[in-house]
């Protein structure tokens, strides 16, 4: 009966794990295609390389990043960053004219919590193992499958510095069902959502 119990979500983790590792990775469609147009302002990418790339976190059972995975730029629909400058021009257009948005950070994660072992207080959850990143004990506290994103820009001089988590629709179908799915469109609305409210004067 015990074992029973976790080989459907080991089976599912492994599939998805798969799926990451090649062109399959599931697309998440949160917009449609905006036709280019002048936004008034640059936006200068900064982000490190392991930021834009899918990946599975860890194959470990024993580690805190197991059941986590990081969604690559293709995998958002339209990229983050033209949802980014989008939102800010629509919002903040007039302010921004002539001003640069410096991105170091626009990191998104689909924690699935799938192991028991990536729980709160367990196994370097905020010891500067990095899976912090993943986690948001304050916002998240029943460490429900959650997408995590992780966002740093400086805006105009102006510093911005937060972490987003979208919980609802609660339910799990890991990395590409529709609850998922609809789970990332969230993430991103509020995330562009959030930064411009942070940008606002």
């Amino acid at each position: 009966m015990f074992a029973m119990k976790y080989r459907t979500p080991a089976l599912s983790l492994i599939c998805g794990a798969l799926m990451i590792g090649c062109a399959a990775a599931p697309l998440y469609r949160v917009d449609e295609e905006a036709s280019p147009s002048e936004s008034g302002f640059d936006v200068i990418d900064k982000r490190d390389e392991a930021q834009k790339k899918p990946e599975v976190m860890s194959y470990l059972g024993s580690s805190c990043w197991y059941g986590i995975f990081r969604l690559g730029d293709d995998q958002i629909v339209p990229s983050r960053l033209a949802l980014l400058t989008k939102g800010l021009r629509e919002r903040l257009g007039r302010q921004l004219q002539g001003k640069k948005v410096i991105v170091s950070r626009f990191e998104i994660f689909n924690n699935t919590a799938l192991s028991s072992i990536s729980t709160y207080g367990l196994l370097g959850v905020g010891s500067g193992s990095g899976c912090e990143s993943a986690f948001a004990p304050e916002k998240n506290p029943r460490n429900l499958p959650a997408i995590v994103v992780n966002v740093d820009l400086d805006i105009d001089g102006r510093r911005i510095r937060d972490k987003i988590v979208q919980i609802e629709p609660v339910g799990d179908d890991r990395i590409s069902g529709p609850i998922v799915t609809e789970r990332v469109k969230r993430a991103m609305v509020a995330s562009i959502r959030r930064i411009v409210d942070l940008a606002s004067p």
